[in-house]
């Protein structure tokens, strides 16, 4: 993940979803829903202060005009952050 708070959050799902899950991003919104204890490599680099994003294990990302929704669990935490 590459950018601020929303793009770090979107490349902690993706990682999730196209690593070896059968899980949809459906069956993952809430707290520990992630069934799979596998990912692809995640690399987190923030390009804003701030966030946090790189170093929690939550993603929350807008889903509708108005919605946000979240997915927390130890897996979408990142291998590495990068910080310069």
């Amino acid at each position: 993940g590459f950018g601020g708070g929303s793009p770090m959050d979107v490349a902690k799902l993706v990682a999730y979803l196209a690593g070896p899950t059968e899980q949809t991003l459906g069956d993952i919104w809430g707290v520990g829903a992630c069934a799979t204890p596998t990912r692809l490599p995640l690399i987190q680099v923030p390009t804003t202060a701030g966030t946090g994003s790189e170093v929690t294990p939550i993603s929350i990302v807008t889903t509708g005009a108005t919605t946000k929704m979240g997915v927390v669990s130890p897996i979408l935490l990142p291998d590495i952050a990068l910080l310069d």
